[in-house]
C-alpha cells in the first residue's frame, strides 16, 4: 500500500507527462505549418515560355532523309532539347553537324548522296537499317555501315543486352526467363544477323537462343553500333528504337561519342507523385467494404498512405499528391473538410507537396469541377498555395485558360499524361508543362529503355501513380495488394539506377523545367580544362551532363560534381563560371 504523499507525487508526475506530451503534439502543429506549403516561392520572377517563344542560338544544323513520320518526330524533339535546326531536305550551302537516316525507306538513288557525306565527314545515324536485299545488291552501302557478312536475314533473338557507357543507368540485359519477366517483354526480337568489319564498336546485341554454339555466340547479333574508318562514322540501329523517343538518349550518346568532351545542359529532377489522391468523399464504399473491410477514407488513410510513405522513403523521395475533394462527381457525397488538415500533416512531415486533380468522373463541365473545388479550397485550405495541377490529357493551352477564368491563377505547372507527339517539357500561356513519363505500377522492357532515353536526354522522370483504380477497381489486378506490390516492386528496383538526379516535389520540377529551358550557357574546352559560363548562382544553380570518354574528372571549381559512370558526370555550377579539369585514364574498350 502506497503512501497518500506518494500517491500525490505519482498523480502530479503522470498530470505532467500527459500535459508535456499533449503541448508537444500541440507545439509541433503549430510550429510546423502544415497549412503552409513549403514550396510556395516569389512567382513575380518566374516566366513560363514555351520553347516555340525561346530564342537561343543553334548548336547546328541536323539532316533528316526518310518517310517515317515517326522518326522525324522524334528527331525534331531531340533538335529542340539540344538546340538544334532540322532540315528535312538536302542544302546545297549547309553544313551538317549529323545525317539521320531512315534506311528502311531509302531508294538506290539516295546512296550517292550518303557517300558524299561520308568523304565529306559527315556523321550518319541510320536510324533503321535497309532491307537485306538492298544490302546484298550494294555492297558500298554495306560497307558504309560497316557489315562484312550477312549471316541470317532474320534469327528471332532471345533477347538483348544493352551496355555499359551508353545510356544513363549502366548495363542491362533483357531477356524474359520468368514469368513475371515474359510480362514485361515487349522488344521486337526477330532481326537480321550481321557479322561487323573490325573497328565496329557495340552498344547493344542480341542474346542467342538456345541451339547456338560458342563460335556463334563470339560474334552474336549487334543491334545497336558505330563504325569508324578513318575519320568517318557511323551510327547504326538494328531496330525499331528511333522511330519513338527512345530514340532520344540514343541521339545524345552517339553525338557524344563524336567528341573527346560533350556537355549539355540537363533538368536534374526526379518526382514520385500521387495522382487523384486523396479524396475526400465517400466514394463506392460498398464495393470497398466488400473486399477490404474499410470504406474509402479507411482505405486512403490507413492502407494506400502507408504504402505512399514507404515508397517515398525507399527512394529518399518528397512525394507530390494531385488533391480530389471527389473523383466522381454524380455519385459521390459532399467531401469531408476535416481530413485534408491531416493529410496536410501528412506531407509536411515527408516534405511532400499537394496540388490539385482535374481528373473526374460525372457529368459535369470542367468549369463546373473548377468552382465546386474551388469552394471546398477556399473553405479547408485557404492558406495552403496548390502550384500545380494534374490535368491528364486535356488541351494545355484550353486548360490554363480555364485554370485562371476559375481564380487558380497560383498554378504555375500542369502535369500531363505521358504523349509522345509533345515535348516532354514545354510551356504555355505562362505555365510550365510536365510530362508523366512512368506509370508507377507498370515496368516493361520498352518502357525501360525509355526512361534511360529521357534519363540521358533531361535528366528527368515523374512516376504518376493513379489512385483513382483503387477506389473503383475494375479487376483484382486493380486491388490495393496488388497495386502496391507492382508500385513498390518497379519503383524501389528501377529507379535506383538514377539515384545521382536530385528527388523534387512538382513545383520545384517546375522550377527547373523552367531553368533548364530558358538557360544561357557556353561551353569552351581547351583540351585538358573545360569552362562554362552561365549565370549560375548558390541560390539558382545550373545542371549539365558531361561525357569524357575515356578520360576522369581531376579537379573542378564553381560547382560540385558526381560520377554517373566511367566518363560520364552530372555537374551542379553554382557559379557563373565553371572550371573543370580533367585528365586521361586507362581503359579497356571493346571493339570488333
Amino acid at each position: 500500500m502506497i503512501s497518500r504523499r506518494n500517491y500525490i507525487s505519482i498523480t502530479i508526475m503522470m498530470a505532467m507527462v500527459f500535459f508535456l506530451f499533449l503541448f508537444s503534439g500541440a507545439a509541433k502543429v503549430a510550429l510546423s505549418h502544415y497549412e503552409i506549403n513549403e514550396y510556395d516561392f516569389d512567382r513575380s520572377g518566374f516566366s513560363a515560355v514555351s520553347f516555340a517563344e525561346l530564342d537561343h542560338p543553334t548548336e547546328g544544323t541536323m539532316l533528316y532523309l526518310g518517310a517515317s513520320d515517326e522518326m522525324e518526330q522524334m528527331a525534331k524533339q531531340w533538335c529542340t532539347y539540344r538546340r538544334y535546326q532540322l532540315d528535312t531536305e538536302v542544302g546545297e550551302d549547309t553544313t551538317y553537324a549529323m545525317v539521320l537516316v531512315d534506311g528502311a525507306s531509302l531508294e538506290e538513288d539516295e546512296i550517292g548522296t550518303l557517300l558524299e557525306f561520308q568523304q565529306n565527314r559527315i556523321p550518319l545515324v541510320f536510324g533503321s537499317l535497309p532491307s537485306v536485299a538492298m544490302l546484298q545488291s550494294h555492297t558500298e552501302l554495306a560497307n558504309l555501315l560497316g557489315i562484312a557478312t550477312i549471316q541470317k536475314e532474320s534469327i528471332k533473338l532471345s533477347g538483348m543486352t544493352l551496355y555499359d557507357g551508353f545510356l544513363v543507368g549502366g548495363k542491362v540485359i533483357y531477356e524474359a526467363r520468368t514469368k513475371e519477366e515474359k510480362k514485361q517483354q515487349d522488344l521486337d526480337l526477330t532481326i537480321p544477323w550481321f557479322i561487323l568489319n573490325s573497328g565496329s564498336k557495340v552498344y547493344m546485341d542480341g542474346i542467342l537462343p538456345k541451339g547456338y554454339d560458342d563460335t556463334d555466340a563470339a560474334y552474336k547479333p549487334p543491334v545497336i553500333w558505330c563504325y569508324r574508318s578513318g575519320e568517318n562514322t557511323v551510327f547504326a540501329v538494328n531496330s525499331d528504337f528511333m522511330n519513338s523517343d527512345i530514340g532520344l538518349g540514343m541521339l545524345t550518346a552517339m553525338e557524344s561519342d563524336l567528341y573527346d568532351c560533350y556537355v549539355y545542359p540537363v533538368i536534374n529532377t526526379q518526382n514520385l507523385v500521387a495522382l487523384n489522391y486523396p479524396t475526400f468523399a465517400d466514394e463506392n464504399s460498398e464495393k470497398l467494404r466488400e473486399v477490404y473491410s474499410r470504406d474509402s477514407a479507411a482505405v486512403l488513410r490507413d492502407l494506400v498512405w502507408p504504402g505512399i510513405a514507404a515508397v517515398s522513403a525507399h527512394n529518399h523521395s518528397y512525394p507530390s499528391v494531385c488533391l480530389a475533394p471527389k473523383y466522381n462527381y454524380k455519385t459521390a457525397g459532399a467531401p469531408n473538410g476535416e481530413a485534408l488538415a491531416y493529410y496536410q500533416q501528412l506531407l509536411r512531415e515527408q516534405h511532400g507537396e499537394a496540388g490539385i486533380s482535374l481528373d473526374y468522373a460525372g457529368d459535369i463541365t470542367l468549369e463546373e469541377k473548377l468552382a465546386e473545388d474551388g469552394l471546398f479550397y477556399k473553405q479547408h485550405a485557404k492558406d495552403y498555395r496548390m502550384l500545380f495541377a494534374y490535368v491528364k490529357d486535356l488541351d494545355p493551352r484550353e486548360t490554363a485558360e480555364a485554370l485562371d477564368n476559375a481564380g487558380y491563377s497560383d498554378i504555375i505547372a500542369m502535369l500531363s499524361d505521358y504523349d509522345p507527339n509533345r515535348n516532354m517539357v514545354d510551356a504555355v500561356d505562362g505555365k510550365q508543362i510536365l510530362q508523366i513519363t512512368n506509370n508507377g505500377s507498370s515496368h516493361t522492357y520498352r518502357e525501360d529503355l525509355r526512361t534511360k532515353s529521357f534519363q540521358t536526354v533531361l535528366g528527368y522522370s515523374v512516376i504518376g501513380q493513379d489512385f483513382s483504380e483503387i477506389l473503383y477497381p475494375q479487376s483484382k489486378e486493380d486491388q490495393w495488394e496488388k497495386v502496391f506490390d507492382r508500385f513498390s516492386r518497379y519503383t524501389n528496383t528501377y529507379w535506383q539506377d538514377y539515384n545521382y538526379f536530385d528527388e523534387t516535389t512538382v513545383t520545384e520540377a517546375a522550377r527547373r523545367c523552367n531553368r533548364y529551358m530558358q538557360l544561357e550557357y557556353d561551353v569552351e574546352d581547351d583540351g585538358d580544362r573545360i569552362l562554362i559560363t552561365t549565370d549560375a548562382t548558390e541560390a539558382n544553380p545550373a545542371y549539365f551532363m558531361v561525357r569524357l570518354g575515356s578520360k576522369s574528372i581531376r579537379k573542378m571549381e564553381g560547382g560540385s560534381y558526381t560520377r554517373i559512370d566511367d566518363g560520364q558526370y552530372l555537374i551542379k555550377a553554382t557559379d557563373a563560371t565553371v572550371s573543370i579539369d580533367y585528365r586521361n585514364k586507362s581503359q579497356l574498350t571493346f571493339w570488333r
